[in-house]
């Protein structure tokens, strides 16, 4: 499932790319999931600590851009991950365009990505952040993708940001009320 879908954003930011002659959309995507593989290199993993993370050597060993000027002296290996996160999230918000049928795939792949990863780390799945990178995405491709809006409030509330699930469960609603969003949103409210 998830080889179709990010073959299905390929050939929708493959398409725009040959519309706007240009290759923006379809180097976009590809640096959007070098972004989310590479951004894995900032977990710590088993027993490793994150000052054993030497941020120099391992953002020069990167392609992704996101933090090749950046002062990393002070940078910690969270808010590194989070800069990949959101560079990737721009980077498919690119890729797509404001193709429904994009937003639907970016819908699947977080989906797929919270079922995926269903193991914890500090108390946070491991796929739940890529999955939120993905809904948002989504959201912002297509603002109408209720669904996304929704397993984003979900997630958000989840992890104890209330406030921010109640506004993408409110946005949910109002573009489709579903009792599923509405459930969420009274469970946000609770």
């Amino acid at each position: 499932s998830r080889a179709e879908l990010i073959e299905a954003l390929r050939m929708i930011s493959q398409a725009l790319a040959a519309q706007a002659k240009t290759r923006k959309h379809s180097e976009a995507l590809a640096l959007a999931f070098r972004a989310l593989e590479e951004a894995d290199d900032f977990v710590p993993r088993g027993t490793s600590l994150d000052a054993n993370i030497d941020m120099n050597v391992l953002v020069r060993g990167h392609k992704t851009p996101a933090l090749k000027e950046a002062d990393l002296s002070e940078l910690t290996p969270l808010v590194a991950l989070q800069r990949y996160y959101t560079f990737a999230q721009e980077q498919l918000i690119i890729a797509a365009g404001q193709e429904r049928a994009a937003s639907v795939a970016l819908f699947g792949l977080g989906q797929l990505e919270s079922m995926m990863h269903k193991q914890a780390v500090g108390g946070i799945t491991r796929g739940a952040p890529k999955a939120m990178v993905f809904q948002q995405a989504a959201m912002m491709t297509d603002p109408a993708n209720y669904k996304a809006a929704n397993e984003l409030g979900v997630l958000l509330a989840r992890y104890g940001q209330y406030e921010q699930a109640r506004e993408v469960l409110v946005h949910s609603v109002r573009v489709s009320p579903q009792p599923e969003s509405w459930d969420n949103l009274a469970t946000v409210h609770e």
